[in-house]
């Protein structure tokens, strides 16, 4: 028997192991933060929520991180857009 090997026969390569998939979720929020930062803010939202749950089920990459904070930041920006949009329509309405 060979002690070298720990008894499996890999004739003298390492062989690492398979990395697994990134997750799903993780790499959808990522996409979602990014679509909802440029384009559409309630992907923001959705990206937000996907980030959390996947921080839930144990995933902890970076993809899921940047879905989180670009999550955060487009959410802002849309409430500030909304908030703004709605107080400078008041605002023409009663100055008429």
């Amino acid at each position: 028997m060979d002690y070298n090997n720990n008894g499996y026969n890999n004739n003298g390569y390492y062989q690492q192991p398979a990395m697994q998939p990134a997750h799903e979720k993780a790499k959808w929020s990522m996409i979602l933060g990014i679509i909802g930062l440029c384009c559409c803010g309630i992907c923001s939202v959705i990206a937000l929520i996907m980030a959390i749950q996947a921080k839930n089920e144990g995933n902890n990459e970076g993809m899921r991180t940047a879905g989180f904070v670009l999550g955060i930041i487009g959410t802002v920006l849309w409430c500030v857009g909304i908030i703004s949009g709605t107080v400078s329509g008041f605002i023409s309405g009663i100055t008429g």
